[in-house]
Parts: structure tokens; sequence; C-alpha cells
């Protein structure tokens, strides 16, 4: 059975600049993980239903206009899970909600500046998911080429 995830490249407008948000995985007896918000669709929902109401519950944002980026698979060999990308841009306006995740998760938020995106990438003591490096290099290439 393949899985299907969710999962958004948010990009906030701030005072301070675009900043990217990704979420910091906190679970007991595991590694922390940097990925990006999101998480699996249930059954029978739309891809962008799944999407809104992960990034509403790990993050407090509301998301507006969603684009689909692409897709792609994970944990091949041991049962699949397709990973499904979304690009979205927020602002502080659309913060309604705490964020954190629900039940036993334990999501913290990170913001990471323009400027510092690259050391980030390229910083290999941050576990990161598969997909987060490449929907970083596909914003800074077709979202914010500087």
């Amino acid at each position: 059975m393949i899985h299907v995830n969710v999962r958004g490249l948010i990009i906030r407008e701030s005072e301070n600049g675009k900043q990217l948000i990704i979420q910091l995985r906190k679970r007991a007896g595991e590694a922390e993980v940097y990925e990006l918000p999101g998480g699996r669709i249930n059954e029978y929902e739309k891809m962008v239903d799944g999407l809104r109401r992960e990034i509403m519950e790990e993050t407090g944002y509301s998301l507006n206009d969603v684009e689909r980026v692409t897709s792609s698979f994970t944990a091949l060999g041991f049962g699949a899970n397709c990973q499904v990308l979304f690009y979205a841009q927020i602002d502080e306006s659309m913060k309604l909600g705490l964020g954190g995740g629900i039940d036993d998760e334990k999501i913290e938020l990170v913001f990471i500046k323009r400027s510092e995106i690259l050391n980030f990438i390229y910083d290999e003591s941050k576990i990161k998911a598969p997909n987060l490096q490449f929907s970083i290099l596909w914003w800074m290439i077709n979202k914010n080429p500087k």
C-alpha cells in the first residue's frame, strides 16, 4: 500500500524579509528531524484540503493560494510513500492557531532567512527529510532567484 503525504514549502513574508518555515519534529526515542510541515492525507480527502489541515495543525497558519510543485517517492523497498509538494506564501495575518501538532506530536517551528538557507542546506549536523533540500533549491531557482 502506498501512503500519500502532502508537504508545504511555506514562505512567510515578514518585516525581516522572506523566511522559509520548516518544522523540527521531536518524538520520544527518535532523532530530531527538520522537515517541511505536512503529513498523511485522510482517506478520500483532497490533497489540498489535507495540506491545509496539516499546515494548520502543525504551524497554526491558514493557507490561501496553493501551488502544486511535484511529487516523489520515499521509503522505496519498505512500503513506499508518495510525497506531494506544494508551495504557498503566508504573512502574520494568516496565523489563526497555535500549531505544534496534535496528539503526541511535538513540533517546533523554525524560520530561516533567505540569506541563511544555503548554510542550512549544507549543515550536516542537522538531520533533514529527503525532500527538504530539493524543495529549498526549487524555491530559490523558481520563486526567489538572487
